[in-house]
């Protein structure tokens, strides 16, 4: 037992405080996954919980022992300057509240940054030896290790490994995302890399076991940032060994040479395993999303001149980018035209704070940066070799963390793991003082302390218990969602809204779609539930909108749902109109306004006004979105157009631009397909009716459609492949489809 409390202490406080550190350090593997959005908001209600009992340790603690002064180190003063000006930019912004609070699918807002902050002197209060934080370091190394083993199984579809958001193809863990996976492995690989060095025995295999496995992980996540920062940082490491080992180099030159031998045949071996369509994601400069970002930094920069000292405040870049946003990006997805950060560190914190936060950032940085430097040399001129590869390991990570930023942006994990790195960092290079410092609470700090501790404790209490009960509902309104259960999810998302929390509406934004949606479903077989349900949508896009005033994607969906009222009361009609031009007005640059307000016409059957909608699109815009062939070519056909060839070379256009479908897309392909036939365009009828199938597996009669599409196309194997499928999903049908199977010479 007392050999696991050794484990377990990482302090010289008490078991509280220990555990409250440990559940900072675990947070990468530390998940609720029945929440929504878990990877950002579960993960900053937990910390701040975890904020709370670190707190209480110290409080309860009668006297704390200081053995380094690090609140005289440049970077506490540097880190308190940036925070206060974040604050003022904040207060000053363009938005407040949504500053303070974020947004539940970034979870970055001011109170988590302060919290941060706080957390991260709390730590250096508790853990104020280096022997503790080499400690520390060593679990994070492990947790990286443990997260790629995690993110490994995943990719090889082990049954009981739970994938909560999949990448694909390329890896993800329990980050949420490719590119999270990335940036948490920047930090891991160069801790695990000064451990492999300075262990022995067995120690030394299970960090070189741990370091493979995250390189071959950082590689499965096929992220370009990530992986440039490795290979700078990695080359900017491997100048530091040398400098390190320099004097023996020579009596280590076939060591040497084995090693870089060694790395060489990993890295072929890693391009060879690297599925494909990855390799072709890094290596591609002219892909989609490399697109995506010169257009948004593009646009970054324009919003950037408009508040340039202090900028727009934090979580605001989703305003900046709102409304200096460049057409084209609907070219690429939908996706890429609602945009609420514009990817790239300087960026963003110029749209965030302006030229003085990222003046003082960059001071941060540079600040860093010479700090480890001149730590390195020294230590190395004292011979303290073991010491000089940890600040240089960890100046690798500031370097690689930076470059990363350069494609990429802060998450709640990411921004904890750096400032547990930055604290770390000041602790191992601050002065160390001539005497003990013996810290004892008398009755102003205790004041203070309290005064704090009361304060997370409501706001705890009193504003993150509730909206983590608001996304659990959520989280199961948007599972019956996506399964078509839409009296489940209807249920769900009355009781979300039950509460009174700032939140509360940043977990509905998927709501006015789902109310679309669903009073559609409701028209024909009961109007009132409709009409409530479409009232319900419309109430909280307006309320959204006065909160949050640049979330275009939502108010897309209110000329809609007035669309759906008017089926019960002719007067909306109007409402739907003006509604559409008062978005025009207010985002004339957003290409899918139009676009949208055009299916909506169609979906009450005004397709003559549908199809002037959509020529206002075209003569607007020169880059159109990317189903905008696909949407003309159906109104066209509603319309009886004569003009056939024209309908044929728009769906030929949309299969090129990629059109993307979702659930729900089914009878309007179907009505495609239906046409295409009647042309004898089989070829096209057979790509179109496949996207019906994949979207609709169960449905019989599509199998048989697209069996029936394939034997004129002369495909009997294809044919024939679909028609078992029939007899395996309805047996009743066993004598027709051998019947058929017959007529193209093949059996059952």
């Amino acid at each position: 037992m007392q050999r696991w409390l050794k484990y377990f202490k990482l302090t010289e406080t008490n078991w509280l405080v220990d555990l409250s550190v440990w559940s900072i350090l675990l947070m990468p593997l530390i998940l609720y996954a029945d929440i929504n959005q878990p990877f950002s908001f579960g993960r900053y209600v937990i910390f701040m919980f975890a904020l709370v009992s670190l707190l209480l340790g110290l409080i309860s603690v009668g006297k704390i022992q200081l053995k380094y002064a690090w609140w005289r180190h440049p970077i506490f003063w540097i880190t308190l300057i940036w925070l206060a000006i974040a604050i003022v930019s904040a207060c000053l912004g363009v938005n407040s509240f949504r500053s303070w609070w974020g947004t539940v699918s970034r979870s970055t807002g001011m109170f988590f940054y302060i919290g941060l902050w706080l957390a991260s002197w709390l730590m250096l209060l508790a853990i104020n030896s280096k022997e503790q934080w080499i400690k520390i370091f060593s679990i994070m190394s492990w947790v990286g290790g443990i997260s790629a083993l995690y993110a490994l199984l995943q990719q090889l579809n082990i049954p009981f490994v739970v994938v909560i958001i999949s990448g694909g193809s390329r890896a993800s863990a329990l980050m949420g995302n490719p590119i999270f996976l990335g940036q948490l492995l920047l930090f891991t690989i160069f801790l695990t890399l000064y451990f492999l060095l300075v262990s022995t025995g067995k120690a030394k295999w299970y960090y070189l076991i741990s370091l493979i496995l995250q390189i071959i992980v950082i590689f499965l996540t096929a992220s370009r940032g990530p992986l440039l920062a490795l290979a700078v940082a990695g080359i900017i490491w491997a100048v530091g060994l040398w400098l390190v080992y320099r004097p023996r180099l020579r009596e280590q030159k076939n060591r040497i040479i084995g090693v870089v031998a060694g790395m060489g045949v990993v890295g072929a071996l890693l391009i060879w395993l690297m599925p494909r369509e990855n390799l072709t994601r890094i290596v591609d400069i002219y892909s989609s999303s490399i697109q995506s970002r010169i257009i948004t930094w593009q646009t970054a920069w324009s919003a950037i001149q408009e508040k340039p000292f202090l900028g727009y405040g934090n979580e605001n870049a989703w305003y900046a980018l709102t409304h200096h946003y460049q057409p084209g990006l609907a070219g690429i997805n939908f996706g890429e035209t609602i945009v609420d950060r514009a990817h790239n560190f300087i960026l963003d914190q110029l749209i965030t704070n302006g030229w003085l936060g990222l003046f003082v950032l960059l001071i941060l940085i540079s600040c860093l940066i010479w700090v480890l430097t001149k730590s390195f040399r020294k230590y190395l001129l004292q011979g303290e070799k073991e010491k000089a590869i940890l600040l240089w390991s960890l100046l690798a990570i500031v370097v690689s963390y930076f470059v990363a930023n350069l494609t990429a942006f802060e998450t709640v994990t990411t921004a904890i793991y750096g400032a547990v790195v930055l604290v770390g960092i000041i602790c191992l290079t601050s002065f160390k003082l001539p005497s003990m410092v013996k810290i004892s609470y008398q009755l102003m700090w205790r004041f203070i302390i309290g005064l704090v501790l009361i304060s997370l404790l409501l706001f705890d209490f009193k504003f993150l218990l509730p909206a983590w009960r608001i996304g659990k509902y959520v989280d199961v309104a948007n599972d019956a969602y996506r399964k078509n259960d839409y009296l489940q999810a209807a249920r769900a998302y009355v009781r979300a809204q039950e509460f009174i929390n700032p939140y509360k509406l940043s977990f509905l934004i998927n709501y006015p779609g789902f109310a679309r949606k669903y009073s559609i479903l409701l028209l024909e077989s009961n109007l009132g539930a409709s009409t409530a349900i479409a009232e319900d949508g419309l109430r909280i896009a307006t309320n959204i909108k006065k909160q949050e005033p640049d979330r275009v994607a939502i108010f897309m969906e209110i000329p809609i749902l007035f669309t759906v009222l008017s089926y019960a009361n002719p007067i909306y009609e109007v409402n739907a109109q003006e509604s559409f031009e008062k978005l025009v007005k207010e985002f004339p640059h957003h290409e899918y306004v139009y676009l949208n307000w055009s299916r909506a016409l169609m979906g009450v059957g005004k397709y003559k006004e549908a199809r002037q909608i959509l020529n206002q699109l075209a003569d607007n815009f020169e880059i159109t979105p990317t189903s905008f062939e696909f949407w003309r070519a159906l109104v066209d056909i509603r319309l009886n157009s004569s003009n056939h060839k024209y309908i044929i070379a728009d769906l030929q256009t949309a299969i090129i631009r990629e059109t993307n479908f979702i659930e729900g897309d089914q009878d309007v392909l179907k009505y495609i397909v239906a046409y295409l036939v009647s042309r004898k365009q089989w070829q096209l009828a057979e790509y179109y009716q496949e996207k019906i199938v994949l979207l609709s597996p169960k449905d019989i009669d599509e199998h048989i459609n697209l069996s029936a599409i394939y034997k004129e196309l002369g495909e009997y194997d294809k044919a024939a492949e679909h028609a078992r499928i029939v007899v395996q999903l309805d047996s009743s049908k066993t004598e027709l489809t051998q019947q058929f199977l017959e007529s193209i010479g093949q059996t059952l």
